[in-house]
């Protein structure tokens, strides 16, 4: 009987009958025949059971003809796939991705949802009606308050707009009505006394928290000789006076998105607690997962930051609460420090390791972690000794929650009392790459001062770079040893691994919601944070890092980059009237492309990975890696342990520098004798195969000799040149024997003073037991390096590149 039910329920979806189905007489719940329906016919249905989801789906689609229940949730469903099928944005969408947006659009919308509404009336918000609304029982609004809306109650909101622009309703009487109408029982509201608009310095005040409900079959009411449109609630906690430092919320109403803000909005200040959050660090710092973008960002008004790890998986990780005042890399601040082995959670009077505070705290009597270590026989901790103990506690015997509560309230309260106004900031630098290079060195990392030279003179020269070779030869490391050099802080830089499925910008860049007009789908990869950030603050530079940016073609999901770099337009995100994405980010319709921006790639060759376009290649400069059998050698015999920590705002006061020098467009070499003369050389043997170079090359070698003179003024004429062709113009070199033989070996001729025969060369460099550096009258060595290890594989296979695997 039941088989012979759901085969007649796919016979009435394959005759396109749907509407028949809620009428067969089985005990197959509708979730269970969706999943069958969407398996069979993944067209016609979306591959979601949860009535509660598609219905929220139907609502904001705008499905009609159907009542919207559970029991007709099949029905719906089609009604809701036929729609997007028909929508154009969804057009080339396969049944998967449709699916997911849905998803994650309406779990969370198909539940209970959190508002905020302001008390007060008046242009100038200066009559306070929270007493009448408590007295009532009610939560209100003024606007157009002579309207009837009892039958725009949770209607869409697009209708609604369009009934208020009809009556000539201003843009915030439109937005805060039709969030008023959307109020559902259950839904929980706070009141708001005041509140910061976006931009400014967070506040705001909360005086009540009520639920929405049913009163007599109503929840909306019309009051025109009143309040104006009033909602019934219950009161749950009220009056109270709860001050947040949350800005962003100075509008009428708002629907809140952000878990974070919900938290910390709607529980009273007795049930405000850390205990969850630190559980969740506890059990994460246990596994391989270095995420921390999920954990809560702000705590009793301070900021809160989580570390597993940077890059690698630490053996202490740690929450810290810091003031304006303070940084994890210079400052003082209550910590959390997690010593996994001994299974032991330290909450300290934290004390930053990379730079000595100008703060100290307000105690006697202290010990150091490091004396309380010894003290219990627990020998010297790996890091953080000189941190102060608050309590211990021992995680095997668990952890309690008013304990933990009281003690970081209590730590936090102390940590007020150090807090002053103003610190006095550090001044600016001139930019100086030798301290860089200097500092690397202490921080276990070894690469050639030559590669970091070249790196920073690239960046300089034109905000894209390339970094090539073997696998594990450091190109991640040094570009991220760079930026946390350069940076004041995390927020500045962002390394973000490629993905081999992605075939178009919206891993980077999100996309429009097209279910939800006001939302902007923003990927998790703070790629979106990192160009707003970058385009308000003009005075400090930002990078992104593409980690094996080549497992997917780059000129899929680049292209929009690769475009606006060269003609400096705006970056377009999307159209129409703006968007905010789930964490109430507001997203531009385009941002300005940033000149303080910088994108380091960085590529790994074997088979799973894509060469570059000569147009990708054109716009970058690419350094390849290799490891010498000197710094081979030097490494293994070095003692020094890996600590990127070192390096945290070494370069920070340079950074201003750092981007006059990048923006100077008036940097230019004063010898052009021999720049001038190579490059025509070598423009007429590369146009035999196709791979000259045109004037943006020209300009940007011509500005990279500019850059070196400056930053490094000891570098020969012919060093700088060197590294310009081989950062600029052999990587565009790959083809078959017979297209590249000739070319190869004229090029390797021109890497000395005199131009000399390729066997000549090779005899030569046999009789120098292979170091190119002992050859006579060589000028180009990296270069000629370069094209004998290519012609040799042309030898070998046939075919050669500039990339190697």
């Amino acid at each position: 009987f039941l088989k012979k039910n759901i085969i007649k329920g796919l016979e009435y979806v394959d005759q396109n009958e749907i509407d028949k189905i809620s009428g067969i007489e089985t005990s197959v719940w509708n979730m269970v025949l969706l999943k069958i329906f969407s398996i069979y016919y993944p067209d016609r249905f979306l591959m979601i059971g949860d009535p509660k989801v598609i219905i929220e789906c139907g609502k904001s689609i705008g499905i009609s003809g159907v009542e919207l229940k559970s029991t007709n949730s099949v029905l719906i469903n089609h009604l809701c796939r036929k729609k997007l099928n028909e929508t154009k944005e969804f057009s080339n969408w396969n049944f998967e991705k449709i699916g997911t947006l849905i998803w994650q659009t309406f779990k969370d919308t198909s539940k209970r949802d959190y508002y905020i509404i302001g008390s007060k009336y008046g242009e100038k918000a200066d009559k306070d009606v929270f007493p009448e609304m408590l007295r009532r029982s009610v939560i209100a609004t003024g606007f157009a308050s002579e309207l009837d809306l009892t039958e725009y109650f949770n209607e869409n909101h697009s209708v609604i707009k369009e009934f208020l622009q009809t009556h000539n309703e201003e843009t915030k009487s439109i937005n805060a009505l039709k969030y008023f109408l959307s109020l559902k029982p259950g839904d929980l509201v706070a009141v708001k006394s005041d509140g910061s608009p976006k931009g400014k310095e967070g506040y705001l005040a909360i005086v009540g928290i009520a639920e929405v409900i049913s009163k007599d079959g109503k929840v909306y009411e019309h009051d025109p000789g009143g309040l104006g449109h009033v909602i019934n609630v219950k009161y749950l906690d009220a009056p109270i006076f709860k001050e947040l430092s949350l800005g962003g919320y100075g509008r009428t109403i708002h629907k809140l998105t952000n878990d974070e803000h919900i938290k910390l909005i709607f529980k009273s200040n007795n049930e405000i607690s850390f205990f969850d959050e630190l559980n969740r660090f506890l059990e994460q710092a246990d596994t391989s997962d270095l995420r921390t973008s999920h954990f809560l960002k702000r705590y009793l008004g301070f900021e809160v930051k989580v570390s597993f790890g940077q890059g690698n998986l630490s053996k202490i990780p740690w929450i810290a609460f810091l003031d304006e005042a303070d940084t994890v890399q210079q400052g003082i601040y209550p910590v959390y420090l997690y010593y996994k082995e001994r299974k032991l959670l330290i909450l300290a009077y934290g004390v930053s390791e990379t730079h000595n505070s100008n703060r100290s705290w307000n105690f006697s009597n202290v010990k150091t972690i490091k004396e309380y270590f010894r003290e219990n026989n627990f020998g010297e901790p790996e890091r953080y000794g000189n941190s102060f103990l608050y309590k211990s506690y021992d995680i095997n015997q668990g952890i309690e929650k008013d304990m933990i509560n009281s003690d970081l309230n209590n730590l936090i309260s102390i940590y007020k009392t150090t807090i002053t106004p103003n610190p006095p900031s550090k001044p600016y630098e001139p930019f100086q790459y030798n301290k860089f290079i200097n500092q690397v060195s202490l921080s276990g990392l070894f690469f050639s001062e030559k590669v970091s030279l070249r790196l920073i003179c690239s960046l300089l020269t034109k905000p894209f770079v390339i970094l090539t070779g073997l696998s594990g030869s450091g190109k991640t490391k040094l570009a991220q040893a760079f930026t946390m050099w350069i940076c004041e802080d995390e927020s500045q830089y962002c390394l973000l691994p490629v993905g081999a499925d992605w075939t178009n910008r919206e891993p980077l860049l999100g996309y429009p919601n097209a279910l939800q007009k006001e939302e902007y789908v923003k990927p998790d990869n703070r790629i979106i944070d990192l160009l707003i950030q970058a385009s308000k603050n003009t005075e400090k530079p930002y990078f992104m890092i593409l980690d094996e940016m080549n497992l997917s073609h780059v000129e899929r999901y680049f292209a929009d980059f690769l475009s606006i770099m060269e003609s400096k337009n705006a970056l377009e995100l999307y159209t129409g009237s703006l968007r905010k994405s789930s964490d109430n980010l507001e997203i531009p319709l385009e941002i300005a492309w940033p000149k303080n921006l910088f994108i380091i790639g960085t590529v790994n060759i074997d088979e799973t990975t894509y060469m570059f376009s000569p147009k990708v290649l054109d716009r970058a400069n690419v350094i390849e890696f290799m490891v010498t059998a000197d710094e081979m050698k030097s490494y293994l015999n070095s003692n020094i342990s890996l600590n990127l920590k070192n390096l945290e705002k070494g370069g920070a006061n340079m950074a201003r520098d750092f981007l006059i020098i990048a923006v100077d467009e008036s940097i230019k070499t004063n010898d052009l004798t021999e720049i001038n003369k190579t490059l025509l050389s070598f423009f007429t043997d590369l146009k035999e195969t196709g791979a000259e170079f045109g004037y943006r090359s020209a300009s940007e070698i011509l500005r990279f000799s500019g850059i070196m003179n400056k930053i490094e003024p000891n570098w020969s004429m012919s060093e700088i040149v060197d590294a310009a062709i081989m950062q600029k113009l052999l990587p565009k070199l790959h083809g078959s024997r017979r297209k590249l033989e000739p070319v190869l070996k004229t090029l390797a001729g021109k890497c000395f003073s005199e131009t000399i025969s390729y066997e000549q060369i090779v005899k030569d460099l046999e009789q120098a037991k292979g170091k190119i550096e002992d050859l006579q009258k060589v000028i180009y060595p990296i270069s000629l390096d370069k094209i004998i290890r290519m012609y040799k594989r042309l030898e070998q296979n046939g075919f050669t590149s500039y990339a190697e695997a």
